[in-house]
Parts: structure tokens; C-alpha cells; sequence
């Protein structure tokens, strides 16, 4: 049976890592690990991961650095990178694996649904979908997986402070398909804020004002220092 490692790369998550971790749980135990990638967590998210089993690594603080080296450990022949306020839908393993029995495959993503019951939550979720399945552009808080060998020939993220989805995808691309599947990743809306209207546009705006800004050639870091406003 396939082997499976789930890569959560955390900063003070404390509040979201033990839910991210419990949805990966899977029948058999021994075909997958859970590496968490601190980048220097101050609460008790380093303590929550091993609790629920997690091999914790440290790792400097961004995320595509985080995820390179938590898959520099990992065993499996199937690499999964979750977000720590993402879960999970039940079965993912299965499904996971299924798609990519089929050689043509390379990688994939879930699909994607916000954990509130705001009006408005269905819309950012189709905004998601037409992204992902019409252009082709999983984004990280979609779990993206792929098979480790292709990782390591990708040369994983580069330590890309952001975009680094973008990045692996687009190269992922070049060598074979890439799979949406049907199944949820139930994603926090607290980076969507109260989800009103104007809220949402925000959000959306951003995050396509990101991606346009990349694929006109804004390096990574300067990205990350405008989306964080520092």
C-alpha cells in the first residue's frame, strides 16, 4: 500500500493545528506520517502536533521554506501539504492515491469550502473552483499532493516565501496533468474576515492582484513584503 506524508507548515497555530492533524487520520496508521514545519511558533502548537503524533521539525519561518524542509524528511512516496487551518474530507487518502494510479496524473488539489455558514461562503468557494478547474490554479489552502519523486525532480518550492502553489503548479504542468478532485478541504474563514460583502471582495481582489503581480515577474519576497504589509 502507498505510503503518504501530510507536511503542515505552522506559526503560532495553536488554536487550528489539532483539527488539521485529526482529519488526516486514516485506518491503517503505518501508511502515513505527519510532519509539522515550525517556523518558530511562541504558543503551544509545537506541543499540540506531538500530542496528536506528529514528528515536529524546525524550519525557517516562510512557508515554501517550511514545506521544502518538512518533505526533506518525509518517507512517503506521496507528499501532501496542508494548511494548519485546513482539514482534510474523510476518505482523502483513498482518493489521493486513486488519482494518481493514473500515470498521466502528476498532482492534484482538493476542491474547496469555507468553514462558515455566511451567505457569502458559496461564492468564494465558486470563485475557488473557477480558478482551479477553468484556469488550472490550485492554491496551497487546497492541499495540493503529488508524488515525492516529482517534488524532488520540481525541486520543491524553492523556498518561496509566497506563491510558492503557484510556482510548483505551473511546473507540475509542464510534465502531465493535474486533477481537481470532487472531495472539500474545509478551509477557516478567518483570513476572509466577518465574510460581508465587502470583505469577501477584498480578499478576492488581493489574492488575484497577487497572482497577476506574479506572473509579471514580481519576485516572491517583494510579493510577501505587500501582502503582509511589512
Amino acid at each position: 500500500m502507498t505510503s503518504v506524508t501530510v507536511i503542515i507548515p505552522t506559526l503560532n497555530e495553536e488554536e487550528f493545528i489539532g483539527e488539521a492533524i485529526k482529519s488526516i487520520a486514516h485506518g491503517d496508521d503505518t501508511n502515513h506520517e505527519v510532519i509539522v514545519s515550525d517556523g518558530g511558533s511562541v504558543d503551544n502548537t509545537r506541543g499540540v502536533a506531538k500530542e496528536l503524533g506528529a514528528k515536529v521539525v524546525d524550519a525557517q519561518k516562510g512557508r515554501g521554506t517550511q514545506m521544502d524542509i518538512g518533505a526533506e524528511g518525509a518517507r512517503g512516496e506521496v507528499l501532501v501539504f496542508l494548511h494548519a487551518d485546513c482539514r482534510l474530507p474523510e476518505g482523502w487518502y483513498e482518493e489521493v492515491i486513486s488519482a494518481l494510479s493514473n500515470k498521466k496524473i502528476v498532482g492534484g488539489a482538493f476542491s474547496f469550502r469555507l468553514s462558515s455558514s455566511s451567505f457569502y461562503a458559496p461564492f468564494v468557494a465558486l470563485g475557488v473552483s473557477i480558478r482551479s478547474r477553468l484556469f488550472g490554479l490550485p492554491f496551497g489552502d487546497q492541499a495540493l499532493f503529488l508524488r515525492s519523486e516529482s517534488f524532488k525532480e520540481l525541486g520543491g518550492f524553492n523556498g518561496l516565501k509566497l506563491m510558492e502553489d503557484v510556482e510548483i503548479i505551473r511546473k507540475l504542468k509542464k510534465h502531465g496533468k493535474i486533477v481537481i478532485l470532487d472531495s472539500c478541504v474545509h478551509v477557516s474563514s478567518r483570513r476572509w474576515g466577518r465574510l460581508g460583502f465587502l470583505s469577501m471582495v477584498k480578499v478576492s481582489a488581493r489574492n488575484w492582484g497577487m497572482l497577476f503581480l506574479y506572473y509579471l515577474g514580481i519576485p516572491s519576497d517583494r510579493l510577501y513584503r505587500i501582502y503582509y504589509g511589512s
